[in-house]
């Protein structure tokens, strides 16, 4: 294992977390957010070069930690990375100086100037905070908003021997998860290479979804023209008698009938709601007259750039692409 790297700045000095260091992150975690955190979730999201993580120290102690988690990204067609912001956190002591030069602006702009650029590892960073971090990142100059994230709400509707849509779901499972989103995956992204999207191919599926420590999720294909052709696949979570749309992958035109499915699907499991969470400017293509849309505080953020905010807005994002749904 190679040694972190160590920089010093006044009082504070910055070192990349290593698995000496994990310790003292698990406890800074527990003083800032109040509660424990999983060792296999922390894996999931940052182990085998997953993620980036800095931590500050000051006088011997961990005392804030910037990480994120890298991710595949297709901008407009170009293939490149993006770091999403994952487990930031200041000591309790330290949230009275997050100033303009405090800790965690520090901290944030020491990763950002070694990982985020061209030619460095990835282009820039987005993320999805609520109101309060969001404000606060814009004040310290980290961030600029990229737009809303929406959540999109229906209700089950009874179809009929699922009249006028001729559209079946199949539970994937085994290796037909994988083959089924790799083929749907292509088709989307030739659908969108005039945007920004995240990869979500076979392998990505997998992991985001298959190897979760915590959570399970439901992969279902849609099936078309009687059975013959595939036309894409979604990935949902069940909790309470309630449904959550982590993922649609396939061409957009589709998506409508898939959500229409859905609803048919879900009446017949007796499910009260599906939820998808959405940005704009892909909204209007998914709503309808039944659809509600919800607006939960929550937007995109993207680093500064030349380039950030513009690629923000046609960015598409669903539930899939935080690490906490």
């Amino acid at each position: 294992m190679t040694a972190p790297s160590v920089e010093s700045l006044e009082d504070l000095r910055f070192v990349s977390v290593d698995a000496n260091r994990l310790p003292e992150v698990f406890e800074l975690y527990e003083r800032a957010f109040g509660t424990s955190i999983d060792p296999r979730l922390w894996d999931w999201k940052f182990g085998q070069g997953r993620g980036i993580g800095v931590l500050a120290i000051k006088s011997g102690h961990v005392i804030a930690h910037y990480g994120g988690i890298v991710r595949q990204v297709l901008f407009e067609g170009e293939s490149g990375r993006a770091l999403m912001p994952a487990d930031v956190m200041v000591a309790p002591e330290e949230r009275g100086v997050l100033t303009r030069n405090g800790v965690m602006k520090r901290t944030a702009r020491y990763l950002f100037d070694r990982h985020l650029g061209e030619g460095r590892t990835c282009r820039l960073a987005v993320g999805f905070p609520t109101r309060r971090h969001r404000l606060l990142g814009e004040r310290l100059g980290l961030y600029e908003d990229g737009g809303p994230l929406t959540e999109l709400v229906w209700n089950p509707v009874r179809r009929r021997g699922w009249a006028g849509l001729d559209v079946r779901i199949r539970i994937l499972d085994g290796s037909d998860r994988l083959t089924w989103c790799d083929a749907a995956w292509s088709q989307m992204r030739d659908d969108l290479k005039e945007h920004v999207v995240g990869v979500r191919d076979g392998r990505w599926l997998a992991h985001r979804y298959l190897d979760h420590p915590l959570k399970r999720y439901q992969v279902l294909g849609f099936v078309g023209a009687f059975g013959l052709s595939r036309l894409g696949v979604a990935v949902l979570h069940e909790s309470e008698g309630e449904l959550e749309c982590l993922d649609l992958i396939a061409v957009r035109s589709r998506m409508p009938t898939l959500i229409k499915a859905l609803q048919g699907w879900m009446w017949q499991r007796g499910l009260s709601v599906l939820r998808l969470w959405l940005n704009e400017p892909f909204i209007s293509e998914l709503s309808s007259p039944d659809t509600q849309v919800i607006d939960r505080d929550m937007r995109i953020t993207v680093t500064t750039g030349i380039r950030s905010r513009d690629y923000a807005r046609r960015w598409w994002v669903s539930g899939g692409d935080t690490d906490f749904r």
